[in-house]
């Protein structure tokens, strides 16, 4: 089960990104070709795949190792130049980022993403949809336990059935009517109509 939702963040995280740009250019190209054509990466990373935590900050390693070497023969000796480096990383970071996403997305589906059919991308939106459902339709049932039987346990002592759930109620309010449930659900929504309205602009879209 952990393998199943650990790949389905995968899907919704990859698909996702790609949903978030893609969009973008059809809105502004209307054309399938230019659209995915205007997807290649500005970055040039060795190895996109290799990614380090430095100082809280998500960095391709290849370019801490540089950063380590610039300081260790000179090039680097002060807090403001190691400051200006990690600031370049992070203001560079989704392009890094992106380099990443067109990389595995190539070796996942078997197709450049500057060059995708229209047909095959939209077997990549479905799984997307269906990967992130099921990952919100789950987050949504732990939050709705919180409101099951087991959450009412030392609520309403002496009392029955009834004055247990109005004891609950008045302290811990409704699953209906509780924010975080109310947030999940749109988000859910959200889902829909964002995969709605992205085939729909494929759709639109000239070749």
């Amino acid at each position: 089960k952990g393998a199943k939702y650990y790949s389905a963040a995968i899907t919704r995280y990859l698909i996702g990104t790609i949903i978030d740009r893609l969009a973008a250019a059809l809105r502004s190209s209307h054309s399938w070709s230019t659209a995915t054509a205007g997807t290649k990466p500005s970055a040039s990373l060795r190895d996109a795949s290799d990614w380090t935590d430095v100082c809280g900050l998500l960095s391709p390693t290849e370019l801490v190792a540089d950063l380590e070497h610039q300081i260790r023969d000179g090039r680097i000796s002060s807090y403001d130049q190691i400051l200006s480096a990690l600031r370049r990383m992070h203001g560079d970071y989704r392009e890094y980022e992106w380099q990443y996403v067109v990389e595995v997305f190539e070796k996942e589906y078997g197709y450049r993403l500057s060059s995708v059919p229209k047909e095959q991308f939209l077997k990549a939106l479905e799984e997307w949809k269906k990967a992130a459902l099921s990952i919100q339709s789950s987050v949504l049932e732990d939050a709705r336990k919180e409101f099951g039987p087991y959450a009412r346990i030392g609520y309403g002592s002496n009392l029955d059935e009834a004055g247990v759930q109005e004891d609950f109620r008045a302290v811990r309010g409704t699953v209906e009517g509780n924010s975080v449930v109310k947030k999940l659900a749109a988000e859910s929504e959200s889902i829909t109509r964002k995969y709605d309205d992205m085939v729909q602009l494929i759709d639109s879209a000239l070749e």
